[in-house]
């Protein structure tokens, strides 16, 4: 029995390219199909409640009012974080003045958590009490998923996990 050698090669590279055709095929997809749940998962909330034009537009100005006091605080917060770092950094760390820094950082995050209360408070107020259930029932959703919303400059792909006091 004579071995054609060429015909061997020939049946090897289809089953190669075809095992290269099916990975990447099933990776392409696996890419599109997370890409995609992502994408739906990032919607703003406000496009999942079937709000009125009215509301819509009311909805818009509270949210642009709300992101601007968010950046601006946000950015106060980056700079009292660099402060720190430069404190950390420095030959004499002493310890009053880290926590004084510690403290400023703190209350700017508090001062976030309240116009976080008084935002939500607000949106409530301008819709239905079932849009009022979707509402929070799409934010419950979110905490639990550990899907940030927000402006695109607090969202990270580091979130801190329960417990965690990695602050990345």
């Amino acid at each position: 029995m004579k071995v054609n050698w060429k015909v061997l090669i020939f049946i090897f590279s289809v089953i190669l390219n075809v095992v290269f055709i099916g990975t990447f095929t099933v990776h392409k997809m696996s890419i599109i199909s997370t890409n995609t749940i992502n994408v739906n998962r990032m919607n703003p909330l406000f496009l999942e409640l079937d709000l009125s034009a009215d509301q819509l537009a009311e909805f818009n100005h509270e949210r642009d009012a709300f992101y601007a006091q968010m950046q601006e605080t946000g950015l106060m917060i980056k700079a009292k974080q660099i402060e720190l770092i430069d404190i950390l950094e420095g030959a004499s760390t002493d310890q009053p003045t880290i926590e004084k820094k510690q403290a400023e950082i703190q209350c700017l995050q508090k001062i976030i958590q309240d116009r976080v209360i008084v935002h939500f408070l607000k949106e409530k107020a301008l819709l239905t009490p079932k849009q009022q259930s979707r509402f929070f029932q799409l934010v419950r959703d979110r905490i639990e998923r550990n899907i940030q919303t927000g402006p695109p400059w607090m969202r990270s792909g580091n979130l801190c996990q329960t417990g965690d006091i990695r602050n990345e």
